[in-house]
């Protein structure tokens, strides 16, 4: 087979973690892959090319702000990709996330359309069926044409203009007669929200996002980091975001967490960054890493990871912290929930219900913590494993082959 990828980032984040995961399998088992990606990835893969320059981002990024016409710009990047799609003919071209200011979706889209080759996309985010919404959060405007978006100051951010609405039906004629598109999706909430959409006629498959469980994510000794910062008798509670300043994100709702342990032999710790305006005794802010095994540590650590996100799509750090033997707490919202289901590994709540968030962080902090970490290990291994997620994928890839060739 030849699987080309498209997404905006290689190598980093959980989207070009899963990417790379997906081509190393693919090379193993004597396939041929190409990977055009938009602005990060310092893994200097052979099959991986970078499409987009900075200039090209950062032009990108003031256009979309100033005109509020997100996806509409990056011509050159995308003539970059069609370029290699030409050059490469895969059998199958995997979309991941095509947003993010590299590419012209809808030049892209339609070009897709015309050449019938075989693409699957996996969705992410609600960007593709919203005006110009990564969630929708409680908005259904979806659900019938987007217009007067709460969220335009939200990304992908406009600075003047609401153009939500245009962009929604822009969106819906792209993807009118799209027959040879199949959807992915990692989590069953975003298949129902998809099949609502004006993609409802197209076929959408649920694959788990999965992670290394073997090689990097599993419990590991903690005693030096411990000792490092200065919490040997104490216990932890953990997050991990890519961006403390996001509202999505929630990191005020964690730091509200920590309001209510003052006074307690309980550390929390934010891996990430630092918020200044957000300083307590008992919150330990770590910089963003990119080092995996730095990050294990810190999961093993944890007596329980904490998600405060106001609303996500299947978030690998869940899928990280089980792996780590660490089960999860969090709200009850978007697909969160499907990434720990079983009572012993994961407990959910009713978003913004920080009482009852307490007591669902005080059972596991309560259980006998070898049983917390036999429990979530096992589960993400036999789940998650990045394994069970390159079989589906590949099984997938096959399977839409063959039917081309009958």
């Amino acid at each position: 087979m030849r699987i080309m990828f498209i997404n905006s980032v290689y190598g980093v984040g959980s989207t070009g973690k899963i990417v790379r995961d997906l081509c190393q399998e693919l090379i193993q088992n004597g396939n041929e892959v190409r990977v055009c990606y938009g602005r990060k990835g310092p893994v200097a893969d052979s099959y991986a090319i970078q499409v987009c320059t900075k200039f090209e981002f950062y032009l990108d990024v003031c256009l979309s702000r100033i005109t509020g016409l997100h996806g509409c710009f990056s011509n050159l990047s995308t003539e970059r990709v069609i370029k290699e799609i030409e050059n490469f003919s895969p059998d199958i071209i995997h979309l991941h996330n095509i947003h993010g200011y590299y590419l012209n979706i809808y030049k892209l889209i339609k070009y897709l359309k015309k050449k019938n080759i075989k693409v699957v996309w996996t969705l992410h985010d609600e960007l593709m069926f919203t005006g110009k919404c990564s969630y929708a959060y409680g908005c259904d405007k979806w659900l019938y044409g987007c217009k007067e978006c709460a969220q335009v100051k939200e990304y992908p951010k406009s600075i003047l203009f609401d153009c939500s609405s245009l962009l929604y039906k822009r969106k819906k004629a792209l993807f009118h007669g799209i027959s040879n598109f199949f959807f992915v999706t990692p989590s069953k909430w975003l298949s129902d929200r998809v099949k609502k959409s004006y993609l409802h006629e197209a076929k959408c498959f649920v694959i788990n996002n999965g992670i290394d469980t073997e090689e990097t994510f599993y419990p590991c000794n903690t005693n030096q980091l411990r000792l490092k910062l200065e919490i040997d008798n104490f216990k932890v509670i953990l997050t991990v975001t890519d961006d403390v300043f996001s509202e999505r994100k929630g990191i005020d709702t964690f730091i509200k967490l920590a309001d209510m342990y003052k006074g307690k032999n309980i550390k929390f710790i934010v891996v990430g960054g630092v918020r200044e305006d957000l300083q307590r005794d008992n919150v330990i802010y770590i910089p963003m890493t990119t080092n995996q095994k730095e990050l294990t540590e810190f999961y093993a650590l944890a007596d329980v990871f904490v998600i405060t996100s106001k609303c996500d799509n299947f978030p690998t750090v869940c899928l990280e912290a089980l792996a780590c033997g660490t089960p999860v707490v969090g709200f009850d919202v978007g697909g969160i929930a499907e990434t720990a289901p079983q009572m012993g590994i994961g407990r959910f709540v009713e978003m913004n219900d920080l009482e009852e968030m307490v007591k669902a962080i005080d059972y596991f902090l309560m259980e006998e913590s070898l049983k917390n970490i036999k429990k979530c290990r096992s589960y993400a291994t036999l789940y998650f494993s990045k394994q069970h997620m390159n079989n589906k994928y590949i099984k997938l890839f096959q399977e839409l082959i063959r039917s081309g060739e009958e």
